[in-house]
């Protein structure tokens, strides 16, 4: 095992030192930067012949990448310029790395129980009484004890916040907001209970740098004073050793993990972000243009709240503009639904504000001249894979998980340079195949089998229409098809009547009465997810509402149906905790005078037990939902990644000509290849792997394509 990390000038500027451990030898480090070249090239092509365990090995391996492609350009005898480097030709592709193995001890962090690292939602307790607020604030603080990493990237550290609420003086709402960190120091510091400190360079050697920009150059300005300051300081060196060291601690705590397909992606998504992926630059500027007509031909200033909100209003009435107090998403989308000029306008500024996103994205791929995309391998808990590094690459990259998905947009992104073969393909009904595995309704199974579309069968119960009626108004004006689809996809990722309505564009008591009637032709279904409920509802109020609540243990996990763990340790441990307080407050907490909350009129110490009940209860649905959720969507991204990175295997190990470059967006995989490698029987054998588990598992393969929107 080669315990491998790397310093560099900023984010995307190039490596100044190789810190490197092979098993049990003394940590060593290679200064760049202060060696002839043909020395820094044989030691990556060594590395390369390893198995390298690294954290955010993404990061490192795209650094690896950059530099050895650098460097080759370079005199391989002479020490490396700075200056050459940065003004040679920085777009050289000649080669890919890929190492013999690779563990990256990030992803590996990530399917154990400091899951609860990562990024949340806020815990927000609402409407609590003006009188008991910072009280209750600090009684929350007391009792939930939570440790500083939780809130290591703030800087107020661990604070349950007390919030007026608009337009109501008499309540306030209480919130907590995490600002948690996996950064290797951090997480050791929690781990072993020993403080160790990040040295920080200081501010003035930081050059300026665009993150979606691997090919910028601004580092030139900055890197000769951290070239000396890595070579002279000894303090430096020693934190750089001490990662060396933290690595093969962190390794031993984590019980030894092996290589997987997260660890392998993060060299293939590491080295294809050096690489990256040709673009349409005549497409691209036009599609630019249209939308910055758009954006400058708005009458108003869209990115104003006040200003958009007296436009979309102008037209209620006094009395409807009450219940209209923000401009976000959720409320333009439902004014959108009117039949009126407010109706109107709220669509108006949703596809202002869309092009407004469209075109901060052209902006930096009109720059740069090409997609470099940055890819977070275990990005959410579900195990999926998300746009972004998290909190190693933040600011201004390029999410490519979050960009539009029509095919006009996606005529932009040709991928494949001269010389190479653009394939692809998405899986065919891929979470209704995964739900058949899951829950085994006979019903569903025989449906799947016919061919009959589940998404019809849901519109014909949403919509009071015959099946033929639902699935052929698909390509109609009057389309029924496609909000059924999406509706049934919200369900599966457990929506609730609401959202389900609004997706819908019927009642929430439609929603609901759909939605029983679903399950009344698929029991099981109802059964499984049931059953995942049931482990996570730790609350209960047998008795209905206002009546005793009744608490229980909630699962501590869920799991996919290849064994990825989403923990729910962190949220079971505050709710529990608020439950608590709510069960039996202290004295501090018990006031007998009178408020109106929630339409009915109770004492101060009944509104703050209510607000801390809802709040579990709250706690309780999202742990429900996505436990439910997890079950598909978690298989889902464990079956796309398993692919990805077979295919990322076809790449020979070592410093080679790129024969294969991968994209995983959301469902699809891309690949970018040579000709010379055939990759349906790759694609074909893991797809069969796979039905042993999913029997309806299919993929929808193509070769040749033009561009992302062919796929």
């Amino acid at each position: 095992m080669l315990f491998l990390d790397t310093e560099t000038c900023g984010l995307t500027g190039p490596i100044i030192i190789i810190q490197y451990q092979l098993d049990n030898e003394s940590p060593k480090i290679h200064h760049v930067w202060s060696e002839p070249v043909h020395k820094t090239l044989r030691l990556i092509e060594w590395i390369c012949q390893q198995t390298v365990c690294a954290y955010n090995l993404t990061f490192d391996w795209f650094q690896l990448t950059k530099l050895y492609n650098l460097l080759s350009a370079q005199n391989k005898s002479t020490f490396p310029n700075p200056e050459v480097v940065a003004n040679g030709n920085q777009r050289i592709f000649d080669y890919a790395l890929r190492p013999k193995g690779a563990l990256d001890l990030y992803s590996a962090a990530k399917k154990t129980a400091y899951q609860e690292l990562m990024s949340r939602d806020e815990v927000r307790i609402r409407r609590v009484p003006n009188a008991l607020s910072w009280i209750l604030a600090e009684e929350l603080k007391a009792r939930v004890k939570l440790e500083s990493i939780y809130f290591a990237r703030g800087t107020q550290g661990y604070e349950w916040k007390v919030e007026p609420i608009e337009h109501d003086p008499r309540f306030c709402n209480i919130v907590l907001r995490f600002k948690a960190t996996l950064k290797l120091k951090k997480l050791c510091s929690h781990i072993f209970k020993t403080q160790f400190q990040d040295y920080p360079l200081p501010i003035s050697m930081m050059p300026e740098e665009q993150s979606f920009n691997p090919y910028s150059t601004g580092w030139l300005e900055k890197i000769n004073e951290q070239i000396k300051f890595w070579k002279n300081s000894k303090a430096a060196l020693s934190y750089a050793q001490q990662d060396i060291i933290l690595l093969q601690r962190l390794y031993e705590h984590l019980n030894y993990p092996s290589e997987d397909d997260d660890s392998i992606l993060a060299c293939a998504v590491g080295c294809a972000r050096w690489l990256g992926f040709s673009v349409d630059e005549s497409i691209l500027q036009e599609q630019y243009n249209d939308n910055q007509t758009l954006t400058r031909d708005f009458p108003i200033n869209y990115n104003s709240h006040p200003e958009t909100l007296r436009y979309i209003t102008a037209s209620l009435s006094d009395i409807d503009k009450l219940f209209v107090t923000n401009t976000t998403k959720k409320t333009l989308l439902f004014l959108s639904k009117r039949n009126d000029e407010t109706a109107k306008r709220a669509s108006s500024v949703l596809q202002v504000r869309k092009a407004k996103k469209v075109m901060d994205n052209l902006t930096k791929l009109i720059y740069v001249k090409r997609f470099c995309p940055d890819f977070n391998i275990i990005g959410a808990r579900s195990g999926r894979m998300s746009g972004g590094s998290g909190e190693f690459f933040t600011g201004s990259s390029i999410n490519p998980q979050g960009m539009q998905r029509n095919k006009s947009f996606r005529s932009i992104f040709t991928l494949a340079d001269s010389g190479q073969i653009l394939s692809g393909g998405d899986f065919e009904q891929f979470e209704l195949s995964i739900a058949e595995a899951v829950y085994k309704d006979s019903q569903f199974t025989k449906d799947l089998q016919s061919g009959r579309s589940i998404h019809a069968t849901l519109g014909t119960f949403l919509y009071d229409k015959s099946y033929d009626d639902v699935l052929s108004s698909k390509n109609s004006e009057n389309n029924l098809y496609n909000p059924a689809k999406n509706t049934m996809f919200a369900w599966m990722y457990g929506a609730e009547d609401d959202k389900l309505a609004t997706t819908a564009g019927v009642s929430i008591e439609k929603a609901r009465l759909a939605k029983i009637d679903l399950y009344k032709r698929y029991p099981k279904v109802q059964q499984g997810r049931q059953r995942v409920y049931n482990l996570f509802c730790s609350m209960s109020q047998p008795n209905g509402l206002g009546t005793q609540v009744i608490w229980r243990d909630a699962a501590k996990y869920v799991e996919t149906l290849f064994g990825f763990r989403r923990y729910f340790t962190l949220e079971n441990r505050i709710c529990q905790e608020i439950f608590s307080l709510a069960n039996n407050p202290p004295n501090n907490l018990r006031s007998t005078a009178l408020v109106n909350r929630s339409k009915r009129q109770q004492t101060e110490q009944g509104a703050v037990q209510s607000a801390l009940y809802s709040a579990c209860f709250q706690i309780q649905a999202a742990n429900m939902r996505a436990a439910a959720n997890h079950e598909i969507q978690g298989t889902g991204g464990q079956i796309t990644k398993t692919l990805q990175a077979a295919l990322w295997l076809m790449q020979p190990v070592g410093a080679s000509k790129p024969l294969i470059k991968t994209l995983n967006i959301h469902d699809e995989i891309l690949a970018v290849h040579s000709p010379k490698l055939h990759l349906e029987p790759v694609v074909d054998s893991v797809v069969e792997d796979f039905r042993k588990y999913i029997p309806f598992l299919a993929i929808n393969w193509k070769k040749g394509l033009k561009n992302w929107a062919e796929k």
